[in-house]
């Protein structure tokens, strides 16, 4: 798992486009949930940006892949928590604004401590895919063992197995595989 600093920064960053939603729905009625949700859209796209950063200052290295799972699929469930911001009641009393913060500390609690931390809507917004993969760094050959299932996010639109790719190590248990990274190969 990440540290709890890039959790929290994917977190903010995969529910940036509900804090816009709610900031857009607050408008001119709840001022606290307007301030509130730009605050956290703000926090969001530095989250992104600053998470981008630390995986492109690691070092690349190849892998070869040996099995693929996507898991774009995973986006479709996630998504679900987007319709808050739409059956939200809208009222300037407290409760509703703590209410509304709760829920977002509870799903921000769950989302951290799950594998959902790589499941993120903005980077699908910007053409990366999420796919499971058990890859080795040995060049041919089976590997010793078989290796763990470790998360790749990548723009590529099809993993195969057999497939060669420089990428980024994020955690223990992810890759980011740059666009620019796989040019280079």
């Amino acid at each position: 798992m990440p540290n709890r600093r890039l959790s929290l920064l994917l977190f903010l960053s995969s529910y940036s486009p509900v804090f816009a939603l709610l900031a857009l729905r607050a408008w001119g009625r709840v001022c606290p949930i307007v301030i509130l949700s730009l605050l956290l859209l703000a926090a969001a796209a530095a989250g992104i940006a600053i998470f981008l950063s630390s995986a492109r200052r690691t070092s690349p290295h190849q892998i070869r892949v040996l099995s693929v799972e996507q898991r774009d699929s995973d986006l479709a469930a996630y998504l679900v928590g987007y319709l808050l911001p739409f059956v939200a009641v809208l009222a300037a009393d407290w409760r509703d604004v703590a209410a509304l913060a709760l829920f977002f500390v509870f799903v921000g609690i769950v989302y951290a401590n799950s594998r959902m931390i790589f499941v993120n809507p903005l980077l699908a917004l910007f053409g990366y895919h999420l796919v499971l993969v058990r890859a080795t760094t040995l060049p041919e050959g089976d590997p010793p063992r078989e290796p763990p299932p470790q998360w790749l996010v990548t723009r590529r639109s099809w993993v195969r197995s057999g497939d060669r790719l420089r990428v980024r190590p994020i955690t223990a248990e992810a890759f980011f595989a740059f666009p620019s990274d796989d040019e280079r190969q």
